[in-house]
């Protein structure tokens, strides 16, 4: 009512001074961000700005930025998003398709990771107790699989990075001072959660 500023200012304010008074979630900014799309597109490129600043690893939140963007007319910037989203996610194909309508067409390539090196991710990561993530490889693929869920792909961002494309999740393998994996990192819904690995 008093603003797009203004409800910056308050969510900034908010976001610092009472941490544990309000709730933010990835999921509940971006349903808000959509919710004003059609009457309030500068609410909306707001939202999901500030969507950006509490979850930069996510790529829904640049998917969605970019997406209002481009209603906005702001073509190259809405490119420069898409990019960053397809980059955290190389799996969101809204974005690759959004890119290739706009003219701009990407090489999607995975990473060559000698199998060597797959094998020592391989091993029981526990998220929570009784919850785990069992990797597996099979030739040069990876696999993750957790407690009571299918078996997943895991496709190869870099050597130490993946994800997956049958939900929009992302996996970092956490190497020790002694060169030893210890951890996983897991990027979902806007959350980190570590992994350690326990055999």
């Amino acid at each position: 009512t008093k603003g797009v500023e203004a409800a910056k200012a308050l969510f900034y304010d908010v976001r610092e001074n009472k941490p544990g008074e309000y709730e933010f979630s990835e999921d509940d900014m971006n349903t808000l961000g959509y919710s004003y799309m059609d009457t309030n597109l500068e609410a909306a490129l707001a939202i999901f700005k500030m969507n950006i600043d509490m979850y930069p690893a996510s790529s829904n939140v640049y998917d969605s930025y970019a997406e209002a963007l481009l209603k906005n007319g702001e073509k190259d910037l809405a490119i420069e998003n898409y990019k960053k989203s397809v980059e955290i996610n190389p799996a969101n194909t809204n974005g690759i398709e959004a890119l290739e309508k706009m003219g701009v067409k990407l090489q999607i390539q995975d990473a060559d990771v000698p199998e060597a090196t797959l094998d020592t991710y391989v091993g029981t990561y526990e998220l929570v107790p009784g919850f785990n993530i069992v990797i597996t490889r099979e030739g040069k693929q990876l696999y993750g699989q957790a407690t009571g869920q299918n078996r997943f792909e895991l496709f190869a961002k870099s050597d130490r990075e993946f994800y997956l494309k049958v939900v929009n999740a992302q996996i970092t393998f956490n190497i020790n001072d002694q060169a030893a994996v210890e951890s996983l990192t897991l990027f979902q819904n806007g959350q980190k959660t570590i992994a350690k690995k326990i055999n």
